[in-house]
């Protein structure tokens, strides 16, 4: 929040002096007098808080400025050239070559299927955990059976 040096820091003085007495005790009312300095230091929070999103959003926007200009229109034209843009995707990969990789790969995955590679890994997988289940069932059972 900033201050005005011509007024000294008032914020912290009259928020000092106001918190003593937010409210009017039961019964009182403020004074006008100290209605008036409620209602001003209300202003001044108000005002500083306007100034300071003003003043942020002024940075954020010339910030956002500069950067545009940094990466000028000449150079992205040049980068543009320098690439063959024709059978590309949208991050500039070969469509051909990720088409060829994916064909090249599924057809890996079928062939090592077929050929039962795939299959035998998996039921190695299978076999493997229902082995340690059972083990631990045993030693489960092991073990209830030494308590009683």
């Amino acid at each position: 929040m900033e201050m005005d040096p011509r007024k000294g820091s008032y914020l912290y003085a009259n928020r000092g002096q106001l918190r003593k007495r937010k409210r009017p005790l039961e019964g009182e009312a403020f004074t006008e007098r100290e209605q008036r300095k409620w209602e001003q230091f209300h202003e001044r929070l108000a005002l500083d808080r306007k100034i300071a999103r003003e003043e942020r959003k002024r940075r954020r926007n010339e910030r956002r400025q500069r950067e545009m200009r940094e990466t000028s229109e000449g150079e992205i034209e040049r980068v543009r050239e320098d690439i063959d843009w024709e059978g590309m995707d949208r991050e500039g990969k070969n469509m051909e070559m990720a088409k060829d990789e994916n064909r090249r790969r599924n057809s890996e995955k079928e062939r090592n299927y077929h050929n039962g590679r795939e299959k035998e890994r998996r039921n190695e997988k299978r076999k493997s955990h229902s082995q340690d289940k059972q083990s631990n069932d045993e030693k489960k059972r092991r073990r209830g059976r030494k308590r009683n």
